[in-house]
């Protein structure tokens, strides 16, 4: 891929769990030039000792806060810190469960912003339908790194449609000539017609964890009769919450 398109526009999402300090050489080598970190809430330090090592590799090392909805004011705040002192260029706000709306997702790119004095990036996911109006939220706030996909291709109910973003980016803020939203089509098109999965739907399982604000590993037991799914969704984001 770097050979194909260019060292600069090849990056990497990382769990500290899953790697070790001679995976990121290696991806340095290989070509990987941007590389994202995903923290634990509960264990940061392994992920941020990573972001101190690859930064020093050259790296332009992002940071990713999963779940964001369920990180309090005082976690932000400890968490952009940390990961400001830690080397970081950037920390991402990951609407992992699809559940934030346009004013929270605001809230919370301004507190990090302020808190570390980073660039912030949005992650969207879209479980009630409200990716592009977070992702404009989040840009409105000073967010400077934004995720989307061909189609809106991703987990559950997709994230952020690339094919909108770049028509409003072209309508609203940029040189019309900055982008070429045909090729892009066209590279959604073939993707539709080619990889039948690659169109997200929206599940009820989808859109009631995104109501509740629950995870995907609670998908399974938010199953059954649909009556019964909304009040097993209710009970587990009760508790997820307390």
């Amino acid at each position: 891929m770097a050979d194909s398109i260019g060292a600069e526009h090849i990056g990497l999402i990382l769990h500290p769990a899953n790697i070790t300090s001679g995976d990121l050489q290696e991806c340095y080598t290989a070509g990987a030039r941007l590389v994202r970190m995903c923290l634990s809430v509960t264990d940061p330090d392994p992920g941020l000792r990573y972001v101190s090592e690859a930064r020093e590799m050259g790296f332009t090392v992002c940071v990713n806060f999963t779940r964001a909805s369920r990180l309090d004011a005082r976690s932000l705040v400890d968490l952009s810190s940390r990961s400001a002192e830690s080397g970081a260029n950037a920390i991402y706000l990951a609407d992992s469960n699809g559940s934030m709306q346009p004013g929270e997702v605001s809230r919370r790119v301004t507190l990090v912003q302020e808190v570390s004095g980073l660039d912030v990036g949005f992650h969207a996911h879209n479980n009630l339908g409200l990716a592009l109006a977070n992702s404009l939220a989040a840009a409105h706030a000073g967010a400077a790194w934004m995720d989307s996909s061909i189609l809106g291709m991703g987990k559950g109910s997709g994230n952020l449609i690339s094919e909108q973003w770049i028509a409003h980016l072209e309508r609203h803020h940029t040189d019309p000539g900055a982008f070429d939203l045909g090729a892009l089509l066209d590279l959604s098109a073939h993707l539709r017609d080619s990889v039948p999965e690659s169109t997200p739907v929206l599940p009820h399982t989808d859109l009631l964890l995104g109501r509740f604000d629950l995870s995907v590993e609670h998908s399974a037991r938010v199953s059954a009769d649909r009556r019964s799914q909304v009040h097993v969704a209710r009970e587990l984001g009760r508790v997820a919450a307390a």
